[in-house]
């Protein structure tokens, strides 16, 4: 069963602020929580979900994350190269290729079947024959579902897929890969945030 691991279960309630201030966006920040967990796996650098929604959309905003502003942080901000789905009748192809690719995954879900305009983003970690493994931003758990209840819940067929691997030298105990450019990015940004928080590597 391909698995990207370790990888980082967090949660958007109660994550670590770019500004110290409570974060006034945590009920809508799972696309900048995916993406944190997605680049912490690819590159060791942990940055706040906060930080990212406040690059894509600016400090003062509130609201859900779309896919032009997700992808536009990952392609032009970090530099990963997306290869974005939509409309896809069926999404169990695309997770196996990305993750028999090694890369990560952000999966668009329905928040609730009975509101189809509610969305949920999270990464898919995992799959075997039987269904696959998605990382929750909201509860911080590993769910597993069969493949009829994940087409049940993802959302019009839409996944973002970071084409990009884990590099073999970055081992869990290792903070980060020296010379590596999306790491190099990444410490910069972490720099830009860290005036506001205390958080390491």
């Amino acid at each position: 069963m391909p698995i990207l691991g370790p990888w980082a279960a967090w949660t958007q309630l109660n994550d670590l602020t770019a500004d110290g201030r409570p974060d006034e966006n945590r009920f809508n920040n799972c696309g900048p929580e995916s993406a944190a967990e997605c680049l912490k796996y690819l590159t060791g650098v942990e940055l706040p979900a906060d930080f990212i929604k406040d690059v894509m959309y600016g400090e003062a905003f509130t609201g859900y994350t779309d896919v032009p502003h997700l992808v536009n942080f990952l392609q032009n901000r970090c530099e990963v190269p997306c290869e974005v789905h939509g409309g896809e009748p069926d999404l169990k192809p695309v997770v196996q290729a990305a993750l028999d690719a090694g890369h990560p995954i952000i999966v668009l879900y329905y928040w609730k079947l009975e509101l189809p305009a509610s969305g949920h983003w999270c990464p898919v970690i995992g799959y075997d024959e039987k269904g696959c493994t998605r990382a929750n931003v909201w509860n911080q758990q590993f769910e597993t579902w069969d493949w009829a209840t994940f087409q049940k819940w993802q959302k019009g067929g839409v996944a973002i897929v970071l084409k990009r691997t884990r590099p073999s030298e970055l081992a869990p105990a290792t903070r980060a890969v020296a010379g590596d450019p999306l790491v190099a990015r990444m410490l910069v940004m972490l720099s830009e945030a860290q005036p506001y928080t205390e958080r390491a590597l």
